[in-house]
């Protein structure tokens, strides 16, 4: 990994030297200390360690995603309370340590050490009959809500777990989860592919081309971000990768070995530009195209009939 060269202002001074072994180290060592403190807990069952210390991409700004894992019943307020204070802990975004979302579950924010914690609470059985439910009964999102762009994505769950590191494991029952996503299902590259590709397809041929000749500029970002968005799911599929969510794709990407030539370089093209001008516009609705078309062909070649209604 090594040291990183940064520099985030204008003024001329020497660079900071970010050193990303140290940070990882710092991080995984918080991490452990966490696991620790909840694994007096008598529900206590393990733990992991996810996001970009668990992908190895951290930086000087990373926080620590972690799950807890837990038999039958919730830590409790109090218990949760007990071990923020036991660490020299203080709550962050939410004074609820009971912070409840509707696709994530419970969780906890607070900061340890001067580092930022966003822990989450998973009950060991209930994970793993889910993530068995999504790998051999697999339905496509519903998007729309939750607090990404596009909605909330279950293969974001998968991903999570897939690449994340686990800390503890008292009955190896995590291992089990791990296992069982580690094995990407014919079933959802094929449904994935055939499905997200119409979507962009479908998106670029007939709405970003009105709003190429309306010169309507919002329209045209909308289509646009929403068919890069079904072309990186695609590309997700297509290399057995789960799609994460929304950000950090282009980490992703450029180790990709299916995608269509030149693709990130494409796509830096077409969002460095304004959209502003009506030339532009046109300009990337044929880029946009061209990967549509070369897409197409890859799925082809990966043996997926895209005539054939494979998601309902």
């Amino acid at each position: 990994m090594g040291l990183i060269t940064m520099n985030f202002n204008n003024k001329k001074s020497a660079p900071t030297l970010f050193d990303r072994d140290k940070k990882m180290a710092e991080l995984l060592s918080i991490g452990k200390k966490i696991s620790d403190a909840y694994s007096r807990l008598p529900q206590f069952r393990g733990s992991i360690i996810s996001g970009s210390v668990a992908r190895g991409c951290c930086d000087a700004k990373s926080d620590i995603e972690m799950e807890i894992f837990y038999e039958d019943v919730l830590p409790t307020k109090k218990q949760i309370t007990g071990i923020i204070t036991a660490l020299d802990g203080k709550l962050s975004r939410s004074k609820n340590v009971h912070w409840f979302h509707p696709a994530w579950g419970y969780h906890s924010f607070f900061v340890v050490d001067n580092i930022k914690i966003e822990l989450g609470y998973r009950e060991i059985n209930e994970t793993f009959q889910r993530m068995k439910e999504f790998c051999h009964k697999f339905k496509l999102p519903i998007h729309g809500i939750h607090d990404t762009p596009f909605g909330y994505y279950e293969s974001g769950l998968a991903s999570y777990f897939d690449e994340s590191l686990i800390i503890e494991d008292t009955a190896g029952k995590i291992k089990k989860i791990k296992d069982l996503v580690s094995i990407y299902p014919e079933k959802i590259r094929i449904i994935t592919t055939a499905y997200y590709f119409k979507d962009a397809k479908i998106f670029t041929t007939v709405k970003l081309r009105q709003a190429v000749e309306r010169n309507d500029l919002f329209q045209f970002n909308s289509c646009l971000a929403r068919v890069i968005r079904s072309l990186n799911i695609c590309l997700f599929a297509l290399n057995k990768k789960y799609f994460p969510g929304d950000k950090w794709n282009h980490l992703y990407i450029e180790k990709f070995l299916i995608k269509p030539q030149d693709y990130d370089e494409i796509l830096k093209m077409v969002f460095s530009k304004s959209d502003y001008e009506l030339f532009n516009k046109k300009a990337k609705y044929q880029l946009i195209k061209k990967l549509i078309a070369e897409t197409e062909i890859l799925i082809k070649k990966e043996g997926i009939n895209l005539r054939k209604n494979w998601y309902e």
